[in-house]
């Protein structure tokens, strides 16, 4: 059973207000009040925490915060200092939310949870490649080959750019600069410098992570989302119907809402909806689905022809007894 945060804290106060009452030493006074800051403080923040962990309150509080931050400095001279990467974050967020609200409309819902889902199951791999791209990091920093602007970034860039992007220079992982020396013609030319105290090691994680990160992991991204994207797209309508029915219950539970349905005397009302039992030609857009659909058509085809089968049966074998019983009669 689950209690709201009003009722734990209701409860929680009616408790220790009783026990302090039946109790009068200062030891079972200060008891009773661990308990009580216990039951009404630690209870429903452990009750909410889960709610509150959700992705989409984290963003709206990110929204709400630097919405904050970014009206207050936008008058003052803050705002051409750090006040511009508040505004920056609110207007991604902004931009953000407007596209995420549109979820509940029939003509972009169903084709836009199925892409949210898809990229929310990836996070296991997700975490497998940001530990494959730390370890490669942690092994490059350790050989020192650049330090600006900073040694963890410089270390950082040059391997997230090898990895995921599949874009390197050797020389510049050498932590080596090209050198440009004027031809007899006066023109400038490059000229590749000597090799570095660490080239064989550096070339040593330059195939490591080529060969694991670009080429293995990021090809398996690609099929990790395909396989999960096609998933997730033959139960877009069903995804599509359990967000509505989740917009309307939180707008259902917003304060002016429901003092607007005690006026009405709406209180207790349901929400009704119809689904077709048969999807439609429109929404077989996937593989699975599309065989799916295919296979239960035949199947039905085939039960009504196992009846009209069964039903003959019936009728030989009701005619042979029938005979049978005749013979006998006579």
């Amino acid at each position: 059973m689950q209690l709201h945060v009003p009722e734990l804290f209701r409860r929680g106060w009616n408790r220790l207000y009783d026990d302090i009452g039946n109790r009068r030493t200062v030891m079972d006074v200060i008891c009773l009040l661990s308990r009580g800051l216990t039951l009404m403080v630690v209870t429903p923040m452990a009750t909410s925490l889960p709610y509150i962990c959700q992705l989409r309150n984290l963003v709206d509080v990110a929204y709400i915060v630097s919405g904050i931050l970014a009206i207050r400095s936008m008058p003052t001279p803050l705002y051409f200092g750090h006040g511009k990467y508040f505004t920056a974050i609110f207007a991604a967020l902004t931009w953000t939310k407007c596209l995420y609200s549109l979820r509940g409309e029939a003509w972009f819902g169903p084709r836009f949870l199925p892409i949210i889902r898809a990229v929310a199951d990836t996070s296991v791999f997700f975490f497998i490649l940001s530990v494959a791209i730390v370890a490669v990091t942690h092994a490059y920093y350790i050989f020192g080959a650049r330090e600006d602007p900073s040694p963890l970034y410089a270390s950082f860039m040059p391997i997230v750019r090898l990895g995921i992007f599949g874009d390197f220079d050797l020389f510049e992982l050498e932590g080596l600069d090209t050198v440009f020396e004027p031809s007899e013609e006066g023109q400038l030319e490059p000229l590749d410098p000597s090799p570095g105290k660490d080239y064989a090691a550096i070339h040593a994680t330059f195939y490591v992570t080529g060969l694991v990160i670009t080429i293995l992991l990021m090809n398996l991204l690609v099929g990790v989302l395909g396989a999960n994207y096609e998933l997730y797209e033959d139960q877009s309508r069903q995804l599509f119907h359990r967000e509505r029915a989740r917009m309307l219950l939180d707008l259902e539970k917003l304060p002016w809402s429901r003092c607007c349905q005690r006026r009405r005397g709406e209180e207790g009302l349901y929400i009704w909806f119809l689904a077709r039992e048969e999807p439609a030609a429109d929404d077989l857009r996937s593989i699975r689905s599309t065989v799916r659909s295919i296979v239960v058509d035949e199947t039905k085809q085939l039960h009504k022809k196992m009846e009209r089968l069964q039903e003959d049966i019936n009728k030989v074998l009701e005619q042979v007894s029938n005979k049978k019983n005749g013979g006998l009669e006579k």
